[in-house]
């Protein structure tokens, strides 16, 4: 009987056994310590540690994007300058920067993009422009003929290398009246003032290294080859993100190398990079968009100029006629920067002293 007691007070579930170090439980009850969780006090504080340690971050990596984007555009140009000296060895002197008629808008207007596709790795482009085509709209032979017409034509070809990727220019091909032009945002120095300066050799034009009808040789640079730009930087027109701002594409020729425009192929020094005063574009061609860092009005033909633009925090990339690279700030002076645009004009400057 004593045994018997004994197992029934052992396995009898309404009985309870004290656990040594815990509180009294049955066998169908099972203790546990209670947890305690996040106050709303506690979780705000977190909250806001998150919130701090992004802002610290999101500046550093979008820095650390941009130096990325601007080291590639900074390749981009060294491989142009490339171009131009394999150019220069082939044929003594660089590719004419327009080749007009006796009249400004005279035929062919061609310009020297196609000139420097065999030194940018694009023979088979350049072997099929047909030259002697000429459209039937304007007699040029980069619009209205078998060169440009459609998607696939050879100035549809948009090449990687022309491309800042610092640009957010979504649209890198024109299209207009069936014709496609591919777009770029390296641009020629044309002089310091304006478009009609600079095909008429006026007093005032500082003779840069494109102009209109001539080849700059080496020789002809007696500024100094370190101290001489050949290309700038430009932003593209081109459509853009918000289907609610207007559209750039239509009539906006900025970048398009292949169009003998200031804006399309043509950087002036009139004005410092970057600056707010508007880009004077063929009349009826202008999309002003400043807060884009696209400003522009109406020129009259004659009067069109285009300053150097990029979108890299504070300045531009330019080109110079030794195959180097130097980023040039927007408050650099007037006189400096007009100076880095002549070959020729005996000014005391460097590409350093901006």
């Amino acid at each position: 009987m004593v045994w018997r007691r004994r197992l029934t007070n052992e396995f009898s579930p309404h009985v309870s056994r004290r656990v040594p170090g815990m509180s009294s439980c049955t066998r169908a009850t099972i203790c546990r310590r209670p947890h305690r969780g996040f106050t709303l006090v506690e979780l705000l504080v977190v909250i806001a540690i998150i919130g701090i340690l992004i802002g610290l971050l999101l500046p550093a990596v979008q820095a650390a994007r941009e130096a990325a984007r601007r080291t590639k555009c900074l390749n981009n140009m060294k491989q142009l300058g490339l171009a131009m000296h394999n150019y220069s060895d082939a044929l003594n002197c660089f590719p004419p920067g327009g080749l007009n008629g006796t009249g400004r808008y005279d035929k062919p207007r061609q310009t020297f993009l196609i000139h420097l596709y065999p030194y940018l790795e694009q023979t088979n482009l350049f072997n099929s422009f047909k030259f002697y085509l000429h459209g039937s709209a304007y007699g040029l032979p980069w619009w209205g003929s078998a060169n440009s017409l459609g998607p696939n034509s050879i100035t549809a070809v948009v090449l990687p290398g022309l491309q800042c990727p610092s640009d957010r220019g979504e649209v890198n091909v024109f299209v207009q009246a069936g014709n496609y032009l591919s777009r770029s945002n390296y641009l020629g120095i044309f002089g310091n003032i304006d478009i009609q300066s600079a095909y008429d050799k006026t007093p005032s034009h500082l003779a840069a290294t494109f102009g209109f009808n001539l080849s700059t040789r080496f020789a002809d640079i007696t500024d100094g080859t370190s101290n001489t730009m050949m290309f700038s930087e430009y932003l593209k027109g081109g459509e853009i993100e918000d289907p609610s701002r207007p559209a750039r594409n239509g009539n906006d020729p900025r970048g398009l190398l292949w169009t003998d425009f200031a804006g399309g192929s043509q950087i002036y020094t009139k004005l410092t990079p970057n600056t707010s005063s508007l880009d004077l574009i063929y009349p009826g061609y202008c999309v002003n968009l400043p807060d884009m860092y696209l400003p522009c009005g109406d020129g009259n033909g004659g009067n069109d100029t285009a300053a150097a633009r990029s979108l890299h925090p504070g300045g531009v990339n330019i080109l110079l006629v030794d195959g180097s690279v130097r980023f040039i700030a927007d408050s650099v002076n007037v006189v400096t920067w007009r100076a880095l645009g002549s070959i020729a004009g005996g000014e005391v400057t460097t590409a350093d002293s901006n």
